[in-house]
């Protein structure tokens, strides 16, 4: 049974997402580093390109246009080991520069996309999704002034849902896959069985 072909329309969503996240940040702040670990913001407006086209461009048959930032956003400006980032946003190119070369990676890739292979589509866009979460957490300690505010929230229509616990039963909980199922991130394997005791979590998302 082969997979079935994916349309380029759920990597699009996933672009709409991060996209909007990139937009909250103001342009003066697109060079700030929200967390000390963390590369700055810039790099991940070029890595989320770089790692689509880095791995479809092959697949794909498409050539290389700019491998230097092929490269810088694919790692970045790695500190020694041990040792914090010191990079300077000289370091970087300008944001023009980066925005431009996302754009014509998104135009090439696009026109071959109906031949991407199913697989490393949907690595792309899990890859993208990740990140948008990871840089969400980044925004939280963004300073405010650094930020847009985002449109007003529409009030809720009703009630909102009355909090409840459900109890989950003790029981062997298998965590990871195991080797050779397919792709994984490196974090995902081996497979390992861990005893759980029984315990209760909430119906619902706790929200922010």
């Amino acid at each position: 049974m082969t997979a079935p072909t994916l349309s380029k329309s759920p990597l699009a969503a996933a672009r709409t997402n991060t996209d909007a996240l990139f937009g909250v940040v103001r342009p003066g702040s697109l060079y700030e580093r929200p967390i000390a670990e963390r590369h700055r913001i810039v790099f991940y407006i070029g890595h989320l390109e770089a790692f689509d086209w880095n791995l479809l461009r092959e697949p794909l048959g498409l050539e290389p246009f700019h491998p230097s930032l092929d490269r810088l956003f694919a790692f970045g400006i790695d500190p020694p080991v041990g040792q914090m980032p010191q990079d300077s946003p000289s370091d970087w190119p300008l944001i023009g520069e980066t925005r431009a070369y996302n754009l014509r990676v998104r135009e090439r890739l696009d026109a071959a996309i109906d031949r991407a292979p199913a697989q490393l589509l949907h690595v792309a866009i899990e890859h993208r999704l990740m990140h948008a979460e990871t840089f969400a957490y980044m925004l939280h300690n963004l300073p405010t002034g650094a930020k847009t505010a985002p449109a007003a929230a529409p009030a809720p229509s009703g009630e909102p849902p009355a909090a409840r616990m459900i109890g989950i039963r003790a029981g062997i909980a298998t965590l990871g896959r195991p080797s050779g199922n397919g792709f994984g991130w490196d974090n995902e394997f081996h497979e390992t069985a861990v005893p759980t005791p029984a315990f209760a979590i909430s119906k619902y998302k706790v929200s922010n």
